[in-house]
């Protein structure tokens, strides 16, 4: 009778926990992200979405595969994007918004996942009484996490959580379809196993990356929900068909875009071998894992260095090997616990293995990696406390607390996070303090103070980012305008004659120079300037006005009438055009007249 009335109570807690479950993790999301509504455009989220005519419409499904900068490789995510700025324009709360609701489904679906596995045949004996709870508390955990800010708060890497969600989702759907197979075997899962076709072909439609998907799925498939293989493909091969045919979505989008297309337009990471690439990535594994564990500080930008050979990077190359090995063994000994190890590398394996990627170090990959290890910490510490030498109920309390405290250091700091994406000034000041050797951080930093009109105090950073990478070219440019604003001409010059030397067609370099010079005096360098800006870019009004003032100053009006009659054909209805082109054929004339009368 006592087994009974404990199972009952068991059967009664679990339903309770498993009602108010999904609100709580919807209501932990919503605390740990409501600061981040008020969120600037930050670094490429400018490039993408800010400056992108692409967003501002709707295209078709051709004009979006190859619209280059994201449609192509990411068509899904521009959609969305599109459909942001469909609602509410440039107004980033609805970006936050619609990031935020792909981040707490995604943790939804990973408290069923959780659940449905700890519950499932192989793992039932030893947690199936605690499944629900320790499901919302491994999914609270993964939504409050720190380290998800990059790929929540930081509004262009929607492609990674968006991606996220539809893997987690196909996990999901082949788990729903596979139980409900096992348990009656007349109930058709056509519909799950359609489910979860038709979101692996979302996730290849959000990121590349994602290619481990229908390998990842099929490995929990033969440990969690199939006695064989045999058995696997027996009664699901139009499942694994279904999923297999996603990679040709994916290939084909890879193979209609020009390597070169796929490379970052960066000079902070240089290319590096395969080999190269994967003893930088032992390094950075080790700190993604240091950030599951502790997330503090973290950086939008690292600047990781590349290391050079595989021996340099003895170290942490070591323990990541140690870790697969662990995992090896575990999937041969214990594979419920192996897939954990599984999980992580596999999701990894695309960006952070032997495949050179141009960001060598980004938070946001470990979105999905980081559900392995916070199950893994979870289910560890729940075994652990099962051990102690005290009552159950002590048990319990001891978990509670853990966990309340576990949740809200990490809501808090979730929070503090999401205040540094407040101001692009901000974020890079937060940058170059974590990364001091970073360039791009402290250029960054000046741009920031650029927009904001603090020319002044922009000069410094920019200079620090010149010390760090002397050969800095948009440094050198944006500094020249700097001391342009600062009325500073000679200085400028100086900058920017250093940045014609290493790129001399760069954009707005010469006519910059042409300002310096013209407001030095120095009109015949001023007008060669003028020249080739205009040889470089004939559409640029400002400097076929200057050429043609500058040439009226010389007493050349012929010269100064065809510059201003190019400016008028430019702006047809500018009136300061109209008005410096007929001033100058009346000089013209005048001049001509003159000339008669003298010679007559």
């Amino acid at each position: 009778m006592n087994i009974q009335a404990d199972a009952s109570l068991a059967h009664s807690s679990d339903e309770r926990i498993r009602a108010i479950a999904p609100f709580l993790i919807i209501a932990l999301g919503v605390l740990a992200y409501a600061n981040s509504f008020t969120g600037v455009f930050i670094f490429d989220d400018t490039a993408v979405i800010g400056n992108n005519p692409a967003v501002k419409r709707f295209l078709s499904p051709g004009e979006l595969i190859d619209e280059p900068k994201l449609g192509a490789t990411r068509p899904l995510v521009l959609f969305t994007l599109e459909l942001n700025y469909a609602l509410g324009g440039y107004h980033t709360w609805g970006y936050h918004l619609v990031n935020l609701l792909i981040h707490i489904t995604s943790g939804l679906i990973l408290y069923g996942i959780v659940r449905r596995t700890l519950s499932g045949r192989l793992l039932s004996a030893s947690y199936g009484q605690s499944s629900t709870a320790l499901a919302a508390v491994c999914a609270a955990v993964w939504v409050v996490h720190p380290l998800q800010t990059q790929s929540v708060t930081y509004i262009v890497q929607r492609c990674e959580s968006l991606c996220g969600l539809f893997y987690l989702l196909t996990l999901y759907a082949v788990i729903r379809g596979g139980q409900r197979d096992e348990t009656d075997r007349r109930s058709k899962t056509i519909g799950w196993n359609v489910t979860a076709v038709v979101a692996c072909t979302a996730e290849m439609l959000s990121k590349a990356v994602m290619v481990t998907a229908p390998v990842i799925v099929l490995i929990y498939d033969r440990i969690f929900l199939s006695r064989s293989f045999g058995e696997l493909f027996r009664r699901r091969w139009p499942l694994y068909c279904g999923l297999a045919s996603t990679w040709g979505i994916l290939f084909w989008l890879r193979w209609r875009v020009p390597p070169d297309n796929l490379k970052s337009s960066s000079r902070f990471y240089e290319d590096a071998t395969a080999a190269e690439y994967l003893a930088t990535q032992e390094g950075v594994l080790v700190h993604y894992l240091r950030l599951a564990f502790w997330p503090h500080p973290l950086s939008l930008d690292y600047n990781w260095q590349k290391v050079d050979r595989l021996l340099d990077a003895w170290l942490p190359g070591s323990f990541i090997l140690l870790l697969l090995m662990t995992t090896a063994v575990l999937l041969w000994r214990r594979p419920h616990v192996g897939f954990l190890g599984v999980w992580f590398f596999g999701v990894l394996a695309p960006t952070s293995s032997f495949v050179p990627i141009y960001d060598i170090a980004v938070e946001h990959r470990m979105y999905l990696s980081l559900a392995a290890v916070v199950v893994a910490v979870v289910l560890g510490v729940f075994n652990l406390t099962r051990r102690l030498p005290v009552s159950i109920a002590s048990q319990r309390a001891i978990r509670t607390a853990a966990v309340v405290v576990l949740v809200g250091v990490f809501t808090v700091m979730t929070c503090l996070r999401n205040a540094d994406y407040h101001s692009r000034l901000g974020m890079w000041r937060d940058v170059a303090s974590v990364c001091p050797d970073n360039a791009r951080a402290h250029f960054n930093v000046g741009l920031s103070l650029i927009t904001e009109k603090r020319f002044e105090e922009a000069v410094a950073p920019i200079q620090r980012a010149l010390e760090i990478m002397p050969d800095f070219e948009i440094a050198m440019l944006k500094l020249g305008h700097v001391y342009l604003e600062l009325r500073n001409p000679k200085e400028a010059e100086r900058w920017l004659i250093e940045v014609r030397r290493i790129r001399p067609r760069l954009r707005t370099l010469n006519f910059s120079l042409a300002l310096a010079c013209q407001r030095q005096g120095k009109i015949a360098k001023a007008i060669r300037y003028y020249n080739d800006a205009i040889d470089l870019e004939p559409t640029n009004y400002a400097a076929h006005v200057n050429l043609g003032t500058l040439y009226a100053s010389e007493g050349q009006f012929a010269d100064a009438v065809k510059q201003f009659e190019i400016a008028a054909s430019l702006r047809p209805a500018d009136a300061n055009s109209q008005e410096n082109l007929r001033w100058a054929r009346e000089m013209l004339s005048k001049r001509q007249s003159d000339s008669n009368t003298d010679g007559g």
